[in-house]
């Protein structure tokens, strides 16, 4: 089933031409990002001219046009989103990633402000719309925006985005237990940030509540080892306890 889908998207340069004649199509554009979606998640390999399409910065920025200059429309916001966050998930390093090298080359073109506001939200409600079995779509995405290597973070994001991504970490962490495997993907999330914005008392809601939790972690003789790591590298590097 995968390889006739396959053949019938081996070339993805009539998207685009379905995304420049969107008026008309909106339909058969929710389709086929829900089917690239699908084809993405399977984490078959692409063939390299596939791939390359899919890569082609001209391509992603007709997805990151369609997120912003679509009079808010839910269905087609949702089904970007999700091609987004799966094809996010094939890249391992940040600075090979051509979403956000994308993302820091159209920043004069395109704000892609919409794009980050739901983002955020999704992150705030705890909605992965991937519902990846072991990797948090949303909180790879903003990691990748994060690491230290790329400046995509500084360019889209505002010091009140950071900050309430920061609060929603803060609360995340509290709820949660230290052997909870999800709990590290939100302490790499805050270690990377940390490494870039320095939070103080004076302008962080919840600096008090992260030390307190960080406390707790680690009085707990069963916290996972890495999650154990990465809040003695945080409290090193910004000596806070």
């Amino acid at each position: 089933m995968f390889q006739i889908f396959f053949i019938n998207y081996k070339d993805i340069f009539f998207l685009e031409q379905v995304f420049i004649l969107y008026d008309n199509t909106k339909s058969t554009v929710i389709s086929a990002l829900n089917l690239l979606t699908n084809l993405l998640l399977t984490n078959e390999p692409f063939p390299v001219h596939t791939n390359s399409q899919l890569s082609n910065s001209i391509f992603l920025k007709c997805i990151f046009q369609l997120i912003e200059n679509n009079d808010n429309d839910d269905e087609l916001d949702l089904s970007s989103i999700k091609f987004l966050l799966s094809f996010n998930l094939r890249f391992d390093y940040p600075n090979k990633n051509s979403i956000m090298l994308t993302l820091k080359a159209i920043d004069e073109q395109i704000s892609c402000r919409h794009l980050i506001e739901r983002l955020i939200l999704l992150f705030n409600r705890n909605i992965d719309p991937i519902e990846h079995k072991t990797t948090n779509s949303v909180i790879k995405f903003f990691a990748d925006l994060f690491d230290d290597q790329n400046t995509t973070s500084d360019i889209l994001l505002f010091d009140s985005d950071q900050c309430l991504i920061i609060e929603i970490i803060s609360r995340e962490l509290t709820d949660r237990l230290c052997t909870d495997e999800a709990t590290t993907e939100y302490l790499s999330l805050l270690e990377l940030i940390l490494r870039k914005h320095t939070i103080i008392r004076e302008t962080c809601t919840r600096y008090n509540e992260l030390q307190t939790c960080f406390r707790s972690y680690l009085s707990t003789e069963n916290c996972l080892s890495e999650n154990r790591f990465i809040i003695n590298e945080i409290i090193r590097q910004h000596d806070w306890l």
